[in-house]
Protein backbone atom coordinates (compact mmCIF):
# COMPACT_ATOMS: atom_id res chain seq x y z
CA UNK A 1 0.00 0.00 0.00
CA UNK A 2 1.06 3.70 -0.92
CA UNK A 3 -0.33 6.99 0.68
CA UNK A 4 -1.54 8.57 -2.39
CA UNK A 5 0.33 11.75 -3.82
CA UNK A 6 2.75 12.04 -1.09
CA UNK A 7 4.96 14.92 -2.20
CA UNK A 8 8.76 13.87 -3.33
CA UNK A 9 10.49 16.99 -1.39
CA UNK A 10 14.36 18.39 -2.28
CA UNK A 11 16.16 19.86 0.91
CA UNK A 12 18.44 21.21 -1.61
CA UNK A 13 16.28 22.80 -4.48
CA UNK A 14 12.85 23.73 -3.22
CA UNK A 15 14.18 27.00 -1.75
CA UNK A 16 17.49 27.62 -3.14
CA UNK A 17 17.60 31.07 -0.30
CA UNK A 18 17.86 28.91 2.29
CA UNK A 19 21.57 28.71 3.80
CA UNK A 20 20.87 25.55 5.85
CA UNK A 21 19.80 23.20 2.51
CA UNK A 22 22.30 20.82 3.35
CA UNK A 23 21.22 19.74 6.92
CA UNK A 24 17.48 20.38 6.00
CA UNK A 25 16.60 16.57 6.04
CA UNK A 26 14.73 17.15 9.10
CA UNK A 27 12.06 20.10 8.49
CA UNK A 28 11.89 18.71 4.90
CA UNK A 29 10.55 15.43 6.13
CA UNK A 30 8.22 16.65 7.95
CA UNK A 31 6.94 19.43 5.73
CA UNK A 32 6.46 16.80 3.23
CA UNK A 33 4.21 14.71 5.75
CA UNK A 34 2.30 18.06 6.76
CA UNK A 35 1.62 19.29 3.04
CA UNK A 36 0.22 15.32 2.59
CA UNK A 37 -1.58 15.62 5.71
CA UNK A 38 -2.99 18.94 5.40
CA UNK A 39 -2.96 19.81 1.60
CA UNK A 40 -1.48 22.76 2.67
CA UNK A 41 1.89 24.03 0.53
CA UNK A 42 4.74 23.05 3.39
CA UNK A 43 8.53 23.63 3.09
CA UNK A 44 11.26 22.54 4.98
CA UNK A 45 12.35 25.99 4.63
CA UNK A 46 9.61 27.48 6.05
CA UNK A 47 9.82 24.94 9.55
CA UNK A 48 13.16 25.24 9.94
CA UNK A 49 13.28 29.11 9.71
CA UNK A 50 10.02 29.93 12.37
CA UNK A 51 12.36 27.76 14.50
CA UNK A 52 16.27 28.17 14.21
CA UNK A 53 15.68 31.52 12.17
CA UNK A 54 17.13 32.08 8.41
CA UNK A 55 20.77 32.36 9.42
CA UNK A 56 21.47 29.05 11.07
CA UNK A 57 23.27 26.23 9.22
CA UNK A 58 23.38 22.81 11.30
CA UNK A 59 21.50 19.80 12.30
CA UNK A 60 18.11 19.82 13.74
CA UNK A 61 15.95 17.90 16.26
CA UNK A 62 12.68 16.57 15.39
CA UNK A 63 11.44 17.64 18.90
CA UNK A 64 11.89 21.00 18.14
CA UNK A 65 9.16 21.13 15.78
CA UNK A 66 6.28 19.37 17.59
CA UNK A 67 5.21 22.64 18.55
CA UNK A 68 5.44 24.00 14.61
CA UNK A 69 3.82 21.23 13.60
CA UNK A 70 0.87 21.35 16.08
CA UNK A 71 0.17 25.24 15.14
CA UNK A 72 -0.48 23.56 11.20
CA UNK A 73 -3.02 20.93 12.69
CA UNK A 74 -0.57 17.90 13.07
CA UNK A 75 0.40 15.93 15.99
CA UNK A 76 4.01 14.99 15.88
CA UNK A 77 4.46 11.44 18.05
CA UNK A 78 7.59 9.43 19.04
CA UNK A 79 7.90 5.59 19.12
CA UNK A 80 10.41 4.14 21.30
CA UNK A 81 11.05 0.10 20.89
CA UNK A 82 13.42 -2.40 19.03
CA UNK A 83 13.74 -1.44 15.59
CA UNK A 84 12.48 -5.03 14.19
CA UNK A 85 9.10 -4.03 16.20
CA UNK A 86 8.49 -0.89 14.51
CA UNK A 87 8.81 -2.03 11.33
CA UNK A 88 5.52 -3.29 12.19
CA UNK A 89 4.06 -0.06 13.56
CA UNK A 90 5.35 1.92 10.97
CA UNK A 91 3.09 -0.26 8.26
CA UNK A 92 0.26 0.54 11.25
CA UNK A 93 0.58 3.87 10.82
CA UNK A 94 0.62 3.69 7.10
CA UNK A 95 -2.53 1.52 7.53
CA UNK A 96 -4.37 4.46 8.97
CA UNK A 97 -2.89 7.25 6.71
CA UNK A 98 -0.03 8.48 9.20
CA UNK A 99 3.08 9.18 7.22
CA UNK A 100 6.28 7.88 9.76
CA UNK A 101 9.52 10.02 9.65
CA UNK A 102 12.39 7.88 10.68
CA UNK A 103 16.27 8.66 11.09
CA UNK A 104 18.79 6.00 9.00
CA UNK A 105 22.97 6.08 8.57
CA UNK A 106 23.08 9.15 6.17
CA UNK A 107 24.04 7.19 2.96
CA UNK A 108 25.66 10.73 1.08
CA UNK A 109 28.63 10.81 3.59
CA UNK A 110 31.24 8.04 4.79
CA UNK A 111 29.72 5.58 7.59
CA UNK A 112 32.24 6.49 9.63
CA UNK A 113 31.32 9.84 10.37
CA UNK A 114 28.12 8.00 11.92
CA UNK A 115 25.82 11.00 10.53
CA UNK A 116 22.24 10.69 10.63
CA UNK A 117 19.77 11.42 7.76
CA UNK A 118 15.86 11.66 7.72
CA UNK A 119 13.64 10.39 5.42
CA UNK A 120 9.61 9.75 5.29
CA UNK A 121 7.87 6.24 5.28
CA UNK A 122 5.12 6.54 3.02
CA UNK A 123 4.45 3.14 1.43
CA UNK A 124 5.16 -0.97 2.33
CA UNK A 125 4.21 -4.12 1.27
CA UNK A 126 4.77 -7.15 3.24
CA UNK A 127 8.21 -7.26 3.01
CA UNK A 128 9.55 -3.80 2.38
CA UNK A 129 9.61 -0.40 3.01
CA UNK A 130 9.63 2.79 1.15
CA UNK A 131 10.30 6.36 2.00
CA UNK A 132 10.98 9.59 0.84
CA UNK A 133 14.52 10.60 0.70
CA UNK A 134 14.28 14.49 0.86
CA UNK A 135 18.41 14.99 -0.25
CA UNK A 136 17.63 13.74 -3.90
CA UNK A 137 13.70 14.13 -3.26
CA UNK A 138 13.10 10.48 -4.68
CA UNK A 139 11.24 7.23 -3.33
CA UNK A 140 13.43 4.71 -1.85
CA UNK A 141 12.47 0.94 -1.38
CA UNK A 142 14.42 -1.46 0.97
CA UNK A 143 13.62 -4.87 2.34
CA UNK A 144 13.03 -4.90 5.84
CA UNK A 145 16.60 -6.61 6.69
CA UNK A 146 18.27 -3.76 4.49
CA UNK A 147 16.43 -0.91 6.43
CA UNK A 148 17.25 -2.78 9.66
CA UNK A 149 21.05 -2.27 9.02
CA UNK A 150 20.53 1.27 8.64
CA UNK A 151 18.07 2.65 10.79
CA UNK A 152 19.09 4.19 14.09
CA UNK A 153 17.91 5.45 17.69
CA UNK A 154 14.83 2.54 17.79
CA UNK A 155 12.78 5.07 17.50
CA UNK A 156 10.40 6.67 14.33
CA UNK A 157 7.89 9.50 14.58
CA UNK A 158 4.45 9.18 13.00
CA UNK A 159 2.34 12.39 12.15
CA UNK A 160 -1.44 12.31 11.94
CA UNK A 161 -4.38 15.52 11.80
CA UNK A 162 -5.57 16.66 15.00
CA UNK A 163 -8.56 15.73 15.85
CA UNK A 164 -10.61 18.82 15.35
CA UNK A 165 -12.04 18.64 19.00
CA UNK A 166 -8.03 18.83 20.42
CA UNK A 167 -7.20 21.47 18.62
CA UNK A 168 -6.03 24.08 21.30
CA UNK A 169 -8.65 23.32 23.67
CA UNK A 170 -7.82 24.84 27.37
CA UNK A 171 -9.04 22.49 29.77
CA UNK A 172 -12.13 23.96 31.85
CA UNK A 173 -11.09 26.26 34.59
CA UNK A 174 -7.27 26.48 33.02
CA UNK A 175 -6.07 29.94 31.46
CA UNK A 176 -3.57 30.45 28.96
CA UNK A 177 -2.20 33.60 27.74
CA UNK A 178 -0.37 32.32 24.50
CA UNK A 179 2.79 30.88 26.46
CA UNK A 180 1.87 29.71 29.49
CA UNK A 181 -0.90 27.53 30.92
CA UNK A 182 -2.09 28.05 34.41
CA UNK A 183 -4.03 25.05 36.27
CA UNK A 184 -6.43 26.27 39.13
CA UNK A 185 -4.30 25.70 41.18
CA UNK A 186 -1.04 27.89 40.76
CA UNK A 187 1.44 25.60 38.61
CA UNK A 188 2.42 26.67 34.98
CA UNK A 189 2.79 24.28 31.85
CA UNK A 190 4.77 25.85 29.12
CA UNK A 191 6.38 24.99 25.83
CA UNK A 192 5.76 21.66 24.81
CA UNK A 193 4.50 20.19 27.50
CA UNK A 194 1.42 23.33 27.10
CA UNK A 195 1.46 22.44 23.69
CA UNK A 196 0.67 18.36 24.64
CA UNK A 197 -2.10 19.47 26.56
CA UNK A 198 -3.67 22.15 24.88
CA UNK A 199 -3.53 19.78 21.52
CA UNK A 200 -4.59 16.16 23.54
CA UNK A 201 -7.87 16.52 25.18
CA UNK A 202 -6.47 16.77 28.59
CA UNK A 203 -8.81 16.38 31.25
CA UNK A 204 -9.21 19.60 33.59
CA UNK A 205 -8.54 17.65 36.84
CA UNK A 206 -5.54 16.26 36.41
CA UNK A 207 -3.02 18.81 38.14
CA UNK A 208 0.32 19.28 37.86
CA UNK A 209 2.17 18.51 40.90
CA UNK A 210 5.23 20.75 40.03
CA UNK A 211 6.38 23.08 37.85
CA UNK A 212 8.95 21.61 34.97
CA UNK A 213 11.85 19.93 36.17
CA UNK A 214 14.92 19.34 34.66
CA UNK A 215 16.41 15.78 35.66
CA UNK A 216 19.62 13.95 35.20
CA UNK A 217 17.38 10.58 34.57
CA UNK A 218 13.72 10.86 33.43
CA UNK A 219 13.04 7.07 34.56
CA UNK A 220 14.41 4.60 36.64
CA UNK A 221 12.32 1.57 34.64
CA UNK A 222 14.03 3.28 31.08
CA UNK A 223 17.12 4.30 32.03
CA UNK A 224 18.39 4.74 28.24
CA UNK A 225 16.38 7.68 27.52
CA UNK A 226 18.87 9.58 30.03
CA UNK A 227 17.93 12.95 31.64
CA UNK A 228 15.41 15.97 30.18
CA UNK A 229 12.57 17.16 31.50
CA UNK A 230 9.41 16.51 33.21
CA UNK A 231 6.40 17.51 34.71
CA UNK A 232 4.31 15.60 37.15
CA UNK A 233 0.34 15.06 36.97
CA UNK A 234 -1.67 13.44 39.16
CA UNK A 235 -2.47 11.09 36.90
CA UNK A 236 0.17 11.84 34.25
CA UNK A 237 3.76 12.04 33.73
CA UNK A 238 5.05 14.37 30.55
CA UNK A 239 8.38 13.85 29.64
CA UNK A 240 10.86 15.37 26.98
CA UNK A 241 14.52 15.69 26.41
CA UNK A 242 16.44 16.01 22.98
CA UNK A 243 16.26 12.81 21.25
CA UNK A 244 12.30 12.54 22.22
CA UNK A 245 9.33 14.63 21.46
CA UNK A 246 6.70 15.19 24.13
CA UNK A 247 5.27 11.70 25.35
CA UNK A 248 3.88 10.30 28.21
CA UNK A 249 5.50 8.12 31.14
CA UNK A 250 4.89 5.15 31.03
CA UNK A 251 3.42 5.17 34.26
CA UNK A 252 2.81 1.26 34.96
CA UNK A 253 6.07 0.33 34.37
CA UNK A 254 8.28 3.29 36.16
CA UNK A 255 5.86 2.53 39.80
CA UNK A 256 7.12 -1.41 39.61
CA UNK A 257 10.84 -0.04 38.74
CA UNK A 258 10.17 2.06 41.44
CA UNK A 259 8.60 -0.17 44.09
CA UNK A 260 11.71 -2.66 43.19
CA UNK A 261 14.10 0.12 43.91
CA UNK A 262 12.27 0.66 47.44
CA UNK A 263 12.59 -3.28 47.60
CA UNK A 264 16.32 -3.16 47.24
CA UNK A 265 16.95 -0.68 49.27
CA UNK A 266 15.12 -1.81 52.10
CA UNK A 267 17.27 -4.96 51.45
CA UNK A 268 20.41 -3.18 51.55
CA UNK A 269 19.14 -0.84 54.75
CA UNK A 270 18.72 -4.30 56.78
CA UNK A 271 21.68 -5.79 55.78
CA UNK A 272 23.85 -2.52 56.74
CA UNK A 273 21.37 -2.42 60.24
CA UNK A 274 22.80 -6.66 60.61
CA UNK A 275 26.17 -5.53 60.36
CA UNK A 276 26.80 -2.92 62.00
CA UNK A 277 24.35 -4.55 64.94
CA UNK A 278 27.48 -7.11 64.55
CA UNK A 279 29.95 -4.51 64.51
CA UNK A 280 28.75 -3.47 67.43
CA UNK A 281 28.50 -6.49 69.43
CA UNK A 282 32.11 -7.19 68.13
CA UNK A 283 33.11 -3.42 69.15
CA UNK A 284 31.71 -4.24 72.83
CA UNK A 285 33.41 -8.04 73.31
CA UNK A 286 36.86 -6.14 72.26
CA UNK A 287 36.18 -3.42 75.14
CA UNK A 288 35.11 -5.91 77.33
CA UNK A 289 38.60 -7.89 76.62
CA UNK A 290 40.21 -4.59 76.50
CA UNK A 291 39.19 -3.64 79.78
CA UNK A 292 39.90 -7.14 80.85
CA UNK A 293 43.59 -6.59 80.06
CA UNK A 294 44.00 -3.18 81.34
CA UNK A 295 42.93 -4.61 84.48
CA UNK A 296 45.55 -7.59 84.15
CA UNK A 297 48.57 -4.88 83.68
CA UNK A 298 47.13 -2.93 86.67
CA UNK A 299 47.46 -6.12 88.74
CA UNK A 300 50.74 -6.53 86.98
CA UNK A 301 52.42 -3.48 88.53
CA UNK A 302 52.64 -3.81 92.00
CA UNK A 303 54.47 -7.34 91.40
CA UNK A 304 56.74 -5.66 88.58
CA UNK A 305 57.21 -3.22 91.61
CA UNK A 306 58.05 -6.08 94.00
CA UNK A 307 60.28 -7.62 91.65
CA UNK A 308 62.55 -4.73 90.63
CA UNK A 309 62.74 -3.61 94.51
CA UNK A 310 64.04 -7.34 95.46
CA UNK A 311 67.54 -8.21 96.06
CA UNK A 312 69.92 -9.77 93.33
CA UNK A 313 70.18 -13.39 93.37
CA UNK A 314 73.43 -14.25 95.64
CA UNK A 315 74.34 -10.92 96.97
Amino acid sequence: MELNNFPMKSQRTEDPTQANREYDCVATSIAACIQFLTGQPTTGSQLKNSIYGASYIGATMVSDYVSEVAKRGVVLRTLDGEMASLLSSIRAELAQGHPVVAAELDPYVSAALDWTHMIAFYGCSATTLTAMDPYIAQPITKSDADWLKVLKYNEVWPLSKQPAALVEHVPTGWKDDGTTLTAPNGFPVIKGFRTYILTHGWDSDDLPLEAEQSVQQLEVGNPGLGGGSRQRFRRTTLEWNATHAVFEAWTGQELMALEQLGRQLTKERDTLKAQLLQENVTCDVLKAQLQQVNQQLQQAQPQKATLASAPAAGA
